[in-house]
């Protein structure tokens, strides 16, 4: 027998013992310890759909450890029979408070509605041109309104999100849609959700001056989406690219931008300095041309003439007086 043969017979049989020791000591947690009393917990004993009325054939009774009992299981089955479900209930599972309406409740969509909240529905172009048929009731959905003129190039045609986080109670006459079935659910044409009076009021004025539509969310989603309205101008008519981050040609062309505008920098510099240098120089001729003309106690009108000879420029002081007749550039004779 190969060794490689060996070493997984070993992690198989090792991955054997510690599944049966887990369950072991999961059974054990719900064993009852030595003296506990037990008690009866109301269990479903048949699916009901939610909004329905619970019959009493629907439940039986479990006998459960009371240190494992959870604190909202109902424990009563008599006060279960006749109360309607709130959620749909699963053969099997444990019945708890809140799954169920207050006594009293009546049979369909108004039982699901807490107070303070209105059930309001909508009319869409068909739920499969939003999110293909996928919205059942319990999803939770943006509402999204489109206004405008008829016509889709009018700068007034925009899109808003209306409303976010919306819970579904029901999909048409549905409040239990079999996800068994699309076909059906793509047939239909309104859906009923759960929002505030002043959502409804919402709701009502925008769907007579609009379209709305529906944008299904996670469940575990409750981070607020952008409230911008778009428009055409938005869409430029074209598709938007996965960022994927700059390309190597784009990177190319960012370094040698980079390098030219770094080429371009250091030649400014060279050409400031050179000037900077030209003047000073000039400034430091007129400065001695001044100074010897006080030393010498003349002070006559100057004409400065700016000279180019060549590609050098130049300047020239040009003196009148006896210096200009005899043309001593030093100045009028003593």
């Amino acid at each position: 027998m190969r060794r490689q043969t060996i070493v997984l017979a070993g992690l198989a049989l090792a991955a054997g013992i510690a599944a049966a020791v887990g369950v072991r000591r999961l059974a054990l947690r719900w064993e009852p310890q030595p003296g506990e009393s037990m008690v009866t917990v109301v269990t479903m004993a048949a699916d009901v759909a939610r909004g329905n009325r619970i019959q009493e054939a629907d439940l039986t009774v479990t006998r459960w450890p009371k240190s494992r009992v959870p604190a909202d299981a109902v424990l009563d089955r008599q006060n279960t029979i006749g109360r309607v479900a709130l959620t749909p209930l699963i053969s099997g599972q444990p019945v708890f408070q809140s799954f169920l309406a207050p006594e009293g409740a009546v049979v369909g969509l108004a039982s699901l509605i807490p107070p303070g909240m209105r059930a309001f529905t909508i009319r869409t172009p068909t739920i499969a041109s939003g999110v293909a048929g996928f919205v059942l009731p319990g999803n939770q959905v943006d509402v999204l309104l489109t206004v405008g003129a008829s016509s889709f190039q009018s700068p007034g045609t925009m899109t808003i999100n209306l409303l976010q986080s919306v819970p579904i109670l029901a999909v048409d006459q549905s409040m239990d849609a079999n996800q068994d079935t699309p076909s059906l659910i793509t047939q239909m044409k309104s859906v009923t959700l759960l929002v505030t009076p002043e959502q409804a009021a919402k709701l009502s004025l925008a769907q007579n001056g609009g379209t709305l539509e529906l944008a299904l969310r996670n469940p575990t989603d409750q981070l607020p989406a952008t409230n911008t309205p778009i428009t055409v101008a938005d869409l430029r008519l074209r598709g938007e690219l996965p960022d994927t981050g700059p390309t190597d040609r784009e990177k190319e062309k960012q370094e040698l931008l980079a390098s030219l505008q770094q080429k371009l920098d250091q030649k400014m510099d060279q050409k400031v300095r050179e000037l900077q240098k030209s003047l000073d120089s000039t400034n430091r001729l007129l400065k001695e041309a001044t100074a010897t003309k006080t030393a010498r106690g003349v002070v006559k009108p100057e004409l400065r003439i700016r000279t180019l000879r060549g590609i050098h420029g130049g300047l020239v002081l040009v003196r009148t007086g006896d210096s200009m007749a005899s043309g001593d550039s030093r100045g009028p004779k003593k």
